[in-house]
């Protein structure tokens, strides 16, 4: 327990359980003599190297729910540049299928402030990067299989503004920018900006630009303050109180599909082992359960 770990992979088993690959640095006594992870010894015994895999989540089967392992903020929020030629597509969420919010070009300066794996595809999750101020997620690497898989973004430096007298002031600030979209920090793209030099400008609408995820998009480039993102943040709001029918804790937000139908009853989590699980009935009709999907509300 409190234990620091590096997680380098992320995965769903055939179980629907998110699994981890991590990477630690423990003291002899916590590493334990029968662990099946393999290990290495340094500093003549004092450390243990860890790797091996563990599971994020309690088995909600085995009557228990909760993290067993959680990510947390950086100590020092990180100062990343953009490397893709193509530019860094910003998402309100996580997940690759959330809302496009943003396009930052290359060369350009972002404010990083935790790190996380979405959910999407099950069996190798998407590293993300969140930044500063709750601005959006963007992606470390492309949605490519290798050698396609080019770097999206590398970390550049330790974000020299950040004051660990003063956290909160740094972050409230990074919030108010994103607010108002300072322009000094070129972050968001405005779709209705008059700026002919400034990438996502009203002559730029209709061309198809190759974000992150693998996917083209002609979509307009929506600064986090337009309607199409408050409109968003107020429908997630409306369902903010459906919570999941199996574990009355987390929202709904995957559906159980069946044939041509579908019920929107369980959060993500006890879908997946409503999936994997022997019987494999919706909680509602009691039909078979084809697959699950995770949903997003546009």
């Amino acid at each position: 327990y409190g234990s620091l770990l590096r997680v380098t992979r992320k995965t769903v088993n055939s179980m629907g359980l998110s699994r981890l690959r991590i990477h630690a640095i423990l003291s002899d006594a916590g590493a334990g003599p029968n662990d099946d992870t393999s290990t290495s010894s340094n500093d003549e015994g004092a450390r243990v190297v860890v790797e091996g895999w563990i599971s994020e989540l309690l088995n909600p089967l085995s009557g228990q729910r909760g993290h067993i392992a959680r990510p947390v903020p950086f100590p020092v929020p990180a100062a990343y540049k953009v490397s893709l030629r193509d530019g860094a597509v910003i998402r309100s969420d996580v997940e690759l299928s959330s809302p496009q919010i943003g396009l930052v070009p290359q060369g350009s300066l972002l404010t990083v402030t935790s790190r996380a794996f979405t959910d999407h595809p099950s069996d190798n999750c998407i590293q993300r990067l969140q930044l500063a101020g709750n601005g959006g997620w963007i992606s470390v690497k492309l949605n490519f299989p290798p050698p396609q898989d080019e770097m999206v973004v590398e970390m550049a430096t330790i974000e020299g503004t950040f004051d660990p007298d003063l956290p909160a002031m740094f972050h409230l600030d990074a919030q108010e920018r994103v607010l108002v979209r300072d322009p000094t920090r070129a972050v968001y793209v405005d779709d209705d900006d008059d700026d002919d030099d400034e990438r996502g400008s009203d002559e730029n609408d209709d061309l198809d630009i190759d974000d992150d995820e693998g996917m083209t998009t002609n979509e307009d480039v929506s600064p986090p303050t337009s309607r199409r993102a408050r409109k968003v943040k107020s429908q997630s709001q409306h369902r903010r109180d459906d919570k999941c029918l199996i574990c009355l804790t987390n929202e709904r937000n995957a559906t159980i599909v069946h044939g041509e139908t579908g019920h929107i009853a369980c959060c993500l989590v006890c879908a997946r082992i409503l999936s994997a699980s022997g019987e494999r009935k919706c909680p509602v009709c009691r039909l078979p359960i084809d697959s699950v999907i995770q949903q997003f509300w546009a």
